[in-house]
Formats: structure tokens, sequence, C-alpha cells
């Protein structure tokens, strides 16, 4: 799935949250979770993104992605449309419930599943991370 950032967003309170992102560049969605877009930005981070910022360009879905529903804990997680789906993307980053959190405290096997993602995808070379200093 391709997307691209609305040159005109009109919606006040969502623009401060597309920093780091460049009008007119395709970005490629990792997954989407509760209804925002999670990319990789402009810092190299897997970030998320409300939905609502972007233009859907090639709405073309990995064979690989999954659909995960919220569990009734999380149901006031919903999205704004009211979507019980709690996870749309590859089954690779659900091996733990808090995957892209331990990514950003550098746990060694979040690091390396998403770094091995991104590199069957040729995309490693946006994350910003430096396996040379490893934090384990």
């Amino acid at each position: 799935m391709k997307i691209k950032k609305k040159n005109n967003l009109q919606i006040e309170e969502y623009k401060y949250a597309v920093n780091h992102i460049i009008n007119d560049k395709l970005y490629d969605v990792l997954c989407i979770e509760y209804g925002w877009y999670r990319i990789i930005n402009e810092l190299g981070e897997p970030a998320l993104f409300p939905s609502i910022a972007f233009n859907i360009i090639d709405n073309t879905l990995p064979n690989n992605w999954i659909v995960q529903e919220s569990t009734e804990e999380e149901y006031e997680h919903d999205d704004d449309a009211g979507n019980s789906i709690a996870y749309f993307g590859p089954k690779d980053f659900l091996i733990s419930s808090c995957f892209f959190e331990n990514y950003f405290d550098n746990c060694k096997t979040e690091v390396l599943v998403l770094f091995k993602y991104l590199l069957k995808k040729q995309e490693y070379k946006f994350l910003h991370c430096n396996l040379e200093q490893k934090p384990w």
C-alpha cells in the first residue's frame, strides 16, 4: 500500500502530526494500527500518522498482511469510524503485543525483525537504527 501526504491538509489538529513527512513523496505503509498508518518517516523511524492526512496512491495490500481485531479491553481505542480492527499488516510484527514500543526500546528481537522485514523490501537504508551499536 502506497500513500502520499495531502498537500492541502485543512484539519488543524492533524497538521502537527505530519512532521517529518515530505509532500508528494510516496511512502510504503508498514501496517495500519487503529486506522493510523505506520510508515518510515524522514527521520528513519517507523512512526504512526493519521490516515486522514494522506491520499492512497496504490491500495494493493501485500499477501502476507493479516487482520487482528480489538479485544474488549482495547475497544476504547477503536478508530474514529468505530472499526474494531486493531492491526492490519504483516504477521512479523505480531511477535509481541507491543512490537513497536519494544523496537523503540531497542529490544534485540524487534529491531532485528523490523530490519529483516525492511531488508526483504529493500527499504533498510531508511531505517534509523545503528546495528553496530547493539543495545543488547
